[in-house]
């Protein structure tokens, strides 16, 4: 159980580090570092619009992601840090896709409904479907992390790795 804590607090840091880095950009371009804001704008810029009116504003410039992926960093961080006293940690097993279809279907509604000119989706609603949907991440990639600890020290892992069936 010791070294389970110790890759949990790395998995805590490195969340913690994510939603950190969201701010690096603006801080940077604030300080008089053009290069280093650019650069973070561009790491984030594959995997959020970075619509600066959908966004947090830090020193008066956007963050690197918009309220959502925010909330999904935020939620992940959440996750990460509710993990263990939710599970035990002798049965890290991935739950069924139930959970991240419930988790995911706020946010989906969300979007759909402002895309179909029916309903404006707030700061608010973006920000809480993301978390939602960030928190029920954790639950998948905790027991990913502990598998790959497991498999990279040698140790038995919980289940068969992916790749391989199963015989009866």
């Amino acid at each position: 159980m010791k070294g389970w804590r110790r890759y949990y607090r790395v998995a805590l840091l490195v969340a913690a580090l994510a939603c950190a880095l969201t701010a690096l950009p603006p801080l940077a371009a604030h300080y008089g570092h053009a290069e280093l804001a650019g650069a973070g704008y561009a790491s984030y810029a594959g995997v959020c619009h970075q619509v600066p009116a959908r966004s947090f504003h830090l020193r008066g410039r956007p963050l690197a992601v918009c309220h959502r992926c925010a909330g999904v960093h935020a939620g992940l961080l959440a996750g990460v840090a509710l993990y263990p006293f939710r599970r035990r940690r002798r049965r890290d097993r991935l739950p069924g896709p139930g959970l991240i279809l419930v988790a995911a279907a706020p946010m989906v509604l969300d979007l759909s409904l402002a895309w179909a000119g029916w309903y404006e989706n707030t700061m608010v609603s973006r920000l809480a479907t993301g978390a939602l949907f960030g928190t029920a991440l954790a639950y998948y990639l905790m027991p990913a992390l502990t598998d790959l600890v497991r498999w990279v020290s040698g140790a038995p892992t919980a289940r068969p790795p992916l790749h391989t069936k199963e015989t009866s």
